[in-house]
């Protein structure tokens, strides 16, 4: 038998379709069988799919509980995960930038942030925990 030894990688492709502005991102890592898995079987994976496409959407409600923020605040930190401008933001919410901008302030406040980057890199981590 001619066995080979195979370096195992996590892999990624990405899924095209014609009416899709962005691939489907499509991530597959091994599974390792360790002592608290022990029933997983030979060559499983973990399977991640991403849509670049759809909206990230945390309830409001989750915001409020973790940041104290008002559902206003909420929805302007979404806008931000979504890749919305202060512009497009303003716009959507019928206000002007500078309340924006001011709602942002109260947002880095209470998050503990400095910076809209830090906004969106603290939603998107995945340490929100929604019960």
């Amino acid at each position: 038998t001619d066995r080979r030894d195979v370096t195992t990688r996590n892999q990624a492709i990405g899924l095209h379709h014609p009416d899709r502005e962005h691939a489907l991102n499509l991530m597959l890592a091994p599974l390792e069988n360790s002592p608290d898995h022990e029933d997983q079987s030979a060559g499983g994976v973990a399977l991640y799919l991403c849509d670049p496409d759809s909206t990230f959407n945390l309830p409001a409600e989750a915001l409020r509980s973790l940041y104290d923020m008002t559902p206003t605040e909420a929805s302007v930190a979404m806008g931000l995960v979504n890749g919305l401008s202060t512009m497009q933001i303003s716009e959507q919410h019928g206000v002007s930038v500078e309340t924006i901008r001011s709602q942002l302030k109260s947002i880095y406040l209470k998050m503990g942030v400095n910076k809209q980057q830090d906004v969106i890199r603290t939603l998107l981590s995945g340490v929100v925990q929604i019960s």
